[in-house]
């Protein structure tokens, strides 16, 4: 398959800010898809690695949330026991 001329590329970009203005990334990833093969293995090899770049900060903040969780949970099970003590000695 032939390369993209710079014209096809340029028109490429608009394209991709236009969908990207709209927000429809359903329709945004098609678009890639369908002219992927075509860009420039420069733009392939960028586009790559800012798509792995985002799913690897994606997953950061994943993690954090899940680890803000757990500390929640862990911090009331803190509590609870705390409060278990209390009425414990309290005669109850």
């Amino acid at each position: 398959m032939r390369e993209m001329t710079k014209e096809e590329l340029d028109a490429f970009y608009r394209n991709l800010a236009e969908l990207t203005e709209k927000g429809s990334e359903e329709k945004l990833r098609a678009y890639i898809n369908e002219h992927y093969a075509r860009l420039p293995a420069k733009v392939q090899n960028e586009m790559l690695g800012n798509a792995l770049l985002t799913a690897i900060q994606d997953e950061v903040r994943e993690e954090k949330a899940i680890q803000e969780m757990f500390d929640e949970g862990l911090a009331a099970a803190k509590a609870l026991e705390a409060e278990k003590a209390k009425i414990q000695q309290a005669g109850g």
